[in-house]
């Protein structure tokens, strides 16, 4: 069977899901002028062991980190973090397919194939090139460390999920530079049945680009608080060092 280089398919697969020809599960059997595309996420691999990670991320900042310890941050500046925290709407599925690869997806997510890295009652760790922790919740029943899995998430500069000490300091350090700054101010909406609460109104995705995390007080001309960047902000940081052995 002819190999067929997977960079194309990729690009072919982002430059659709972005056309909204793709399904829930990332398939397109779409026919687009004279073109059938028939690929699955999950079969993207199969063709080709020639992917390459990416130097350029989608990380999430909560805005209350800011009033944590890690004050205002500024495009240019460099970050260090142990590993990322990633999260996902859904949970991952698992796939015969041992492969790694992260591909951008809506709303500066990213559609994975992973290895389980680490899984216990209180955390798990997935490896797709880079490797993020998160509950345990996320991962299919039953699936354990070595199996693989597919999915979409995101990912968080900050963690709040911890790892037993011998993982923990054999976990890799990741050195990045903020290339640009995306403030979130999708609009809140009530949430359906509490009145009391809000909810991101996820059809109505917006971004407004900033110079730092002070930028949406410039643009809305109020003092920049919790509240005021309540969705947080997107980094697109280059990786810049990835440390997979700290010791």
């Amino acid at each position: 069977m002819r190999k067929i280089p997977i960079t194309p398919l990729i690009k072919t697969w982002v430059v659709l899901q972005q056309m909204g020809f793709t399904s829930a599960n990332g398939a397109i059997p779409k026919s687009i002028g004279s073109i059938v595309v028939i690929v699955s996420i999950d079969n993207l691999c199969r063709y080709n062991r020639s992917y390459s990670m990416p130097q350029n991320w989608n990380l999430y900042f909560p805005s209350y980190l800011i009033w944590d310890g890690w004050g205002h941050i500024h495009v240019g500046q460099e970050l260090r973090s142990i590993g990322l925290q990633f999260w996902s709407k859904h949970p991952l599925r698992n796939t015969a397919n041992p492969s790694k690869f992260a591909i951008p997806a809506r709303g500066h997510e990213y559609s994975v194939s992973a290895e389980i890295a680490f899984r216990a009652d209180d955390a798990c760790v997935i490896d797709f090139g880079l490797k993020a922790v998160s509950t345990p919740d996320v991962l299919p029943d039953g699936a354990n460390r070595g199996d693989y899995v597919t999915g979409e998430i995101g990912l968080s500069l900050d963690r709040s999920v911890l790892l037993p000490k011998e993982i923990e300091l054999s976990f890799p350090h990741y050195k990045w530079r903020v290339d640009a700054i995306n403030a979130d101010v999708t609009p809140y909406i009530p949430h359906p049945t509490d009145r009391r609460a809000l909810v991101r109104d996820e059809s109505r995705l917006q971004y407004m680009e900033v110079e730092s995390t002070m930028g949406v007080n410039n643009e809305w001309e109020r003092p920049t608080t919790r509240e005021s960047v309540c969705g947080g902000f997107i980094f697109h940081c280059e990786l810049r060092l990835s440390n997979n052995n700290p010791k």
